[in-house]
């Protein structure tokens, strides 16, 4: 019996022992739980805890309030927040220095947004001890980075790395904390050096690529993406490294390098793809341009530079595909150096002050004036537009320019200096071969007539000369050439061997009008002869407006690839001269030129005329007025510059139809005309 009750005494005073608060748990509790002894668990809220232990306890469901007895219920857990149940078993953890059970602790708060800044003052505490510690800091990082505060993060890596230089996660989030408080500077020294103790760091190699960029290198930052690309496959460096290969011209490599990415990344496909296309126009695959760009740029791309270049690659396409205004009127609508200076080269406009454009505009400008002034005849100007440019190949360009005005100086003192100068007598030889110079033979003389560029340029002239069998004797003895000569000889070869085109250069003999030859309005007073194997036009014209003479030839038109009209424009006056090319009725172009070389043109379409329009194209003294048919869009221009394309030829011309020397002038004008040839060319049959 007294066994017994002993150990009911016992029982009582367990029970009494446990009928306390439970330990600290990491469990958000709205309302206060009584677990009783039954087993059953009361929610409500403790009104007051009398000194035997029992309750006053307001139930949660019917707000009655009840008394418990102390040997009634087993454990109170009291209401407790996401904060409270952290900072409990926190400082339990910070207290036992059980790292296990505080990480657990910081981890569960992390994912309360109520409970960060326990976790911060808890994740302080133990960096206090133990900076370094990976885990902890990386808990602390995410929470300050949320929170804007870079200056903590700053703090705590830079103790982190004081403590263990190993600590290389810690890097990062210093390199992150610079950014953060835009000390943008600090931040590329700091990725410098971590790269010397990291080759292999992303964020490192991705700040430095990024600031030689910014700094105009971007050939050095194409190799840390590279080098980025090529360790981590991640999306950042692969777009950069397709990106910046497209900006440095390494155009072939682009598909490849977009390629690989795409298949780490698919989701960046269509970013990638815009670089493609841009690639794609630059090295003449058209098709390929076409269908990539026929998509609208990226809505949300990953880096600015891709909607300017979707922009661009557009524009470049038109241009490339003969649509010289339309390019010009899309480059004009991005707000870029690139753009504007393509705009300029599209309608042929020289910069008026190169001197106010950033770097590297200005020399590009200055470039392209000296260009423009070169093309124009004003070889003078070029030079001095080029002499200040500090360029290797500005350099070149300008000693072979200064050759070149030497060349033309009677006195050939300054060629005979440059005599032993093979590179530029080379470069001499073939500007001059290129236009078939009577001179180009003198300088091919001061060169070893054994070097294969010789040979090469012989055969060039033998060719264009209509010596065929000569130029295939020279190319035959040419052996042993380097590798761009072999290439051309192969194509100067299987040039030499395809069916020929005809060229039609009629002569202008008395007898002219009235054979091959028909005109039309012949009773406008103008006299059209022939003297000396020219052509004259010659009265006054007495038709009221501004009637077209015609002088007409009958050609295919399936087999015409060009034509080219020769006149001294000079002298024209008031009087406009050209070509019109027509299947008689329905379908035709013609483009006129006044005494200024100003040049308009007109379809006939349908079997209507259009109304003339300017192009932006002129002639010079030297130039013929050409057509060109040999694509599917038709130009015209001067012969000594580009040509303007006018019209999609549409469906081929079948049948015969005529080339015409047209003339136009208003009533009362005296006409006295010259024009020394006009010559076409039939494809082979």
């Amino acid at each position: 019996m007294l066994l017994r009750r002993c150990s009911l005494c016992l029982l009582l005073c367990l029970i009494g022992a446990s009928a306390g608060e439970a330990p600290p748990e990491l469990v958000e509790r709205e309302h206060d739980q009584v677990l009783l002894l039954d087993g059953r668990t009361l929610e409500g809220r403790v009104l007051e805890r009398l000194p035997d232990g029992s309750l006053q306890f307001q139930l949660r469901d019917n707000n009655r309030t009840i008394r418990i007895g102390a040997g009634m219920y087993v454990e109170l857990r009291p209401r407790q927040s996401a904060e409270e149940a952290v900072r409990e078993v926190g400082n339990a953890a910070l207290a036992a220095r059980d790292r296990r059970r505080l990480l657990a602790a910081l981890r569960w708060g992390q994912e309360r947004s109520s409970a960060a800044a326990a976790v911060l003052a808890l994740a302080s505490a133990w960096l206090t001890r133990f900076p370094a510690d990976r885990e902890v800091l990386a808990i602390a990082v995410a929470l300050w980075r949320k929170q804007g505060n870079w200056a903590a993060i700053e703090r705590q890596a830079r103790a982190a790395l004081a403590t263990d230089p190993q600590a290389l996660e810690a890097e990062t989030w210093l390199s992150e904390a610079f950014e953060g408080q835009k000390r943008i500077e600090e931040m590329e020294q700091h990725a410098r050096s971590w790269l010397q103790r990291q080759p292999s760091a992303l964020r490192a190699n991705l700040i430095v690529a990024r600031a030689h960029e910014r700094a105009g290198h971007p050939a050095m930052a194409a190799e840390l993406y590279r080098k980025a690309w090529g360790v981590h496959r991640d999306v950042d460096s692969g777009l950069a490294l397709v990106r910046v290969s497209y900006e440095l011209g390494r155009h072939g490599e682009v598909r490849a390098l977009a390629d690989a990415v795409a298949e780490q990344h698919p989701t960046l496909r269509d970013e990638l793809s815009v670089y493609v296309a841009a690639a794609a126009v630059v090295l003449g695959d058209l098709a390929l341009a076409r269908e990539l760009l026929a998509a609208p740029a990226p809505a949300t791309p990953r880096h600015s530079a891709t909607a300017l270049v979707h922009a661009y690659a557009r524009a470049a396409l038109a241009y490339r595909e003969g649509r010289r205004e339309e390019a010009a009127a899309a480059w004009r609508a991005i707000d870029h150096p690139a753009a504007a200076f393509a705009a300029r080269i599209a309608s042929r406009q020289p910069y008026p002050e190169p001197q106010t454009l950033p770097y590297p505009w200005r020399e590009q400008a200055q470039r392209l004036n000296a260009a423009l002034a070169l093309a124009a005849g004003r070889s003078e100007e070029a030079q001095a537009l080029l002499g200040p440019l500090a360029g290797q190949q500005d350099a070149e360009a300008l000693r072979l320019l200064r050759l070149l005005r030497a060349y033309l100086d009677p006195s050939m003192m300054q060629v005979q200096a440059l005599a032993d100068d093979v590179q530029a007598l080379r470069c001499l030889a073939h500007a001059l071969a290129c236009r078939d110079d009577p001179h180009t033979e003198e300088v091919l003389k001061r060169l070893d007539q054994r070097d294969p560029y010789v040979l090469c340029y012989r055969a060039y002239l033998a060719a264009r000369r209509g010596d065929a069998q000569r130029a295939r004797l020279l190319l035959v003895g040419a052996g042993g050439l380097p590798a761009e000569l072999a290439a051309y000889r192969e194509r100067l070869m299987s040039f030499l061997s395809a069916p020929r085109d005809l060229e039609i250069a009629p002569p202008f003999s008395p007898g002219l009008v009235g054979t091959d030859w028909l005109l039309e309005f012949a009773n406008s007073g103008i006299a059209v002869q022939t003297e000396d194997g020219r052509l004259t036009l010659r009265g006054v014209m007495r038709a009221e407006g501004e009637p077209l003479l015609r002088l007409a030839s009958p050609v295919p038109l399936s087999r015409l690839r060009w034509a080219a009209l020769r006149f001294a424009h000079r002298q024209l006056g008031s009087v406009a001269l050209g070509l019109e090319i027509s299947d008689g009725d329905q379908q035709g172009i013609a483009v006129l030129a006044d005494s200024e070389g100003r040049l308009r043109w007109r379809a006939l379409r349908g079997g209507r005329w259009q109304p003339w329009t300017p192009l932006s194209a002129t002639l010079s003294e030297r130039s013929e007025l050409v057509l060109d048919l040999t694509t599917n869009i038709i130009h015209a221009g001067a012969s000594d510059g580009e040509l303007a394309p006018l019209l999609p030829r549409g469906a081929p011309w079948r049948g015969e139809g005529r080339i015409a020397l047209i003339a136009t002038s208003a009533a009362g004008v005296h006409w006295n005309c010259t024009v020394e040839s006009l010559r076409w060319r039939l494809a082979a049959r």
